[in-house]
């Protein structure tokens, strides 16, 4: 018989109808079950960064064994029909439904494992089920690398790659901690990109064309790898980026490498959330290149592709730079120019998705933006509004305004997805790149030194039903008004200065913040470091960290123009859990849906494979228990466990044993993982007798997954013998 006393197809009919409904009164028997996007691995429900995932199945079991499929829908919410049954039933997760980047998520709290048992008799209830990108763990306040990028009079003794915390604030010179040098400038020269390998635990920096700084030893298309806990760089590979060299002959002039920015070297880099490729783009064959990231060294990258060129007007000026990962989806972005046409409105930032597994990009952009908004001041009086790229010959270069170059030029030099799968994306000002602090004109003619302030942005595009993305002000994509213009991150105003972005952009989804290089971060002129917007308002902290200053010895004279390179979380390996529960089991061996009663107070101790105690817990209200590895370091991915279970704990005052007064001596451990084929099965008992103990029992050994997964199978099942 089907719930509510109608066939099959009705329910399904019935079902269907209520799909679009994201929310349901909650009545007097009604089951209620969602399925969420876990980030932070708690088993409990973060309800504004943990969103409901739509399109997945659940399966559905009444006590009479009629079984159906009910399916989430917007806002990861379905009603179940329970009408015309008795209340208890079983709900499975089909896993088979969830995209390939998503797998079951951590239990507890009110987090339910994929497999659960519930009883709605003359009450109402909700079960949420979690599933789990594992790439999007993050460790709360992790810490955050950056590159320092050196003029060239600086020692190669001064700093390269750096690491800090994510709660430190203020000046690095003046009382706030100073970050950790991981290695230095004559390592690595001039980098970027950023990429961190949390398997391996070592970062990724690609080589960067900057005037007036220095290539690394092997060139502008190295890849330099150095270890997160210290120790020798590397060079992981090497690509043909170019061929203009800087000149060292006169002090921090360079000029003829101005040809050079944003069209040589390597623009960002990123790694595949399994961790094992690394994504390149080469902004001087504009091709995205793909490399083995679990080698040592790469001889040669496993596949270089065209990043399609949208249609600018002037097919030289397309220009990609950044690159975000989420969800098996790699986004490449850049910008049309308008270098060749010197037409402000043929300025456009584009991007595109690509595939990894078919190596193809998608057949048109997700997101193709004109880049005329309004923005803040450069500085006072000085517009900070996009302007095109200036030209390559230093004879045709322009006289800066008052002494201070005013030409923001827009670069796409990073992009960063949110929860709900809106993007982020950093502009760094090449004009940042192209100057500094008093730095020489390149063009003859205007032999006057000039200070450079740079002008980039963080600008947010909402991702639609259809995949692709609006700007922020349209489509509903919210925007905040203030600073000077229409944005949706604001509050980056100090000291005349409008768009202190710097174009590197880091977000950890437990935080409620993105992290974004940032010029005069702390209220220090001419110095840069990491501020942070808040990710539901856009505002932005009073005070970020400063890390480099102009007079300090060991950092760069770029002041007020770009001196840092792309921001990463230094993340932890998403950790693993297993459990979970221990029922009353009247009809021994198997867990049944009207079998929705747990034992509490079981005590329930983790072994390893050795019989040493590794932890112990007790089961609660429901019978449930879980062990995480980040309450016990032994547990460890692909490691060997037992499990024992002690019933003289046990609180039967709410087990639904049916006499008077139970007798914990009566208690027996059901059996059924006597046949080894069940051991595995996600429904029946797990421990075997235990022939020296009556008040125990074991499982057999045991071996657990990869980093992030979850083992929920190892259930225990007890009956009253009378």
């Amino acid at each position: 018989m089907s719930p509510a006393g109608f066939g099959l197809g009705a329910a399904l009919t019935l079902l269907t109808s209520m799909v679009s409904t994201p929310a349901f009164a909650a009545e007097p028997g009604t089951l209620t079950v969602s399925v969420i996007r876990d980030v932070n691995a708690d088993g409990r429900h973060t309800a504004d960064r943990e969103l409901g995932v739509a399109g997945i199945q659940v399966r559905v079991t009444d006590p009479d064994d009629n079984t159906f499929i009910v399916t989430t829908g917007p806002g990861g919410t379905i009603q179940v029909p329970t009408a015309g049954t008795e209340g208890q039933f079983k709900l499975e997760l089909v896993t088979s439904s969830l995209p390939d980047y998503l797998q079951p998520a951590f239990g507890g709290r009110d987090l339910s494992t994929a497999l659960t048992f519930v009883d709605v008799t003359e009450k109402s209830e909700t079960v949420r089920f979690g599933v789990w990108n594992t790439a999007d763990y993050c460790q709360v306040n992790a810490d955050l690398t950056t590159s320092c990028q050196q003029d060239m009079l600086k020692p190669d003794t001064s700093r390269g790659l750096v690491t800090f915390n994510n709660n430190w604030r203020g000046n690095s010179n003046a009382g706030a901690p100073a970050p950790t040098t991981l290695n230095t400038k004559g390592d690595t020269g001039a980098t970027y990109g950023l990429a961190y390998d949390k398997k391996q635990r070592r970062i990724f920096q690609g080589a960067y064309a900057k005037r007036a700084t220095t290539y690394g030893p092997d060139g502008p298309g190295a890849i330099y790898v150095t270890p997160r806990g210290g120790g020798a760089t590397t060079t992981f590979a090497t690509l043909t980026a170019g061929s203009t060299q800087h000149n060292t002959n006169t002090a921090r002039y360079d000029g003829d490498f101005i040809g050079a920015v944003g069209k040589e070297g390597l623009g960002d880099i990123d790694i595949s959330e399994k961790g094992n490729e690394l994504y390149a783009v080469n902004m001087y064959d504009r091709k995205l290149y793909t490399f083995d990231a679990t080698q040592a060294t790469a001889s040669a990258p496993e596949s270089s592709i065209d990043i399609p060129n949208p249609g600018c007007n002037g097919p030289a000026d397309w220009r990609p730079m950044g690159l975000g990962v989420r969800d098996g989806v790699v986004y490449v972005g850049g910008v049309c120019s308008a270098q060749s046409t010197q037409d402000a409105d043929d300025l456009r930032a584009v991007v595109w998705t690509y595939n990894p597994t078919t190596q193809t990009f998608s057949t048109a952009p997700v997101l193709d933006q004109k880049l005329d908004q309004g923005r803040g001041n450069l500085t006072t009086g000085i517009p900070a509004k996009w302007t095109p790229w200036t030209l390559d010959d230093p004879n045709q270069y322009p006289e800066g305004v008052n002494s201070t170059p005013a030409r923001p030029q827009p670069m796409l030099s990073d992009i960063v997805v949110e929860a709900n799968g809106d993007l982020a994306l950093g502009f760094r000002d090449r004009q940042g790149d192209l100057g500094g602090f008093e730095m020489i004109n390149p063009n003859p003619a205007y032999p006057n030194l000039e200070t450079t302030a740079s002008a980039g942005d963080i600008n947010k595009a909402c991702r639609t039903a259809a995949g692709t993305f609006v700007w922020e002000g349209t489509g509903g994509c919210p925007t905040n008004t203030g600073d000077g213009a229409d944005e949706f991150y604001h509050g980056d105003h100090w000291a005349g200065h409008g768009e202190r972005a710097q174009g590197a952009l880091a977000l950890n989804p437990q935080d409620g913040k993105i992290a974004s290089t940032y010029m005069d971060p702390a209220h220090t002129i001419q110095s840069g470091g990491v501020n942070w917007h808040d990710r539901t308002s856009g505002a932005a902290d009073d005070k970020g960290y400063g890390i480099q200053y102009l007079n300090d010895p060991d950092n760069g004279s770029f002041a007020k123009a770009n001196g840092l390179g792309d921001l990463e979380y230094l993340c932890d390996l998403p950790p693993i859990q297993l459990g979970n529960r221990v029922w009353y089991d009247p009809h021994p061996g198997t867990q049944n849906p009207e079998e929705s009663a747990g034992m509490p107070g079981i005590t329930v101790t983790l072994l390893s494979e050795d019989g040493d105690t590794l932890a112990t817990t007790t089961t609660n209200a429901k019978g449930e228990y879980y062990f995480s590895s980040l309450d016990v370091p032994e547990l460890t991915a692909h490691g060997t466990y037992k499990l024992r279970f002690d019933k003289s704990t046990v609180d039967l005052s709410n087990v639904p044993i049916g006499r008077p007064n139970p007798q914990i001596s009566k208690l027996r451990w059901s059996n059924a993982c006597e046949d080894d084929s069940n051991c595995e099965s996600a429904i029946d008992s797990k421990p075997k007798f235990n022939s020296n103990s009556d008040t125990t029992a074991e499982t057999d050994e045991f071996s657990v997954g990869d980093w992030g997964s979850v083992k929920h199978n190892l259930d225990a099942g007890m009956y009253y013998s009378r």
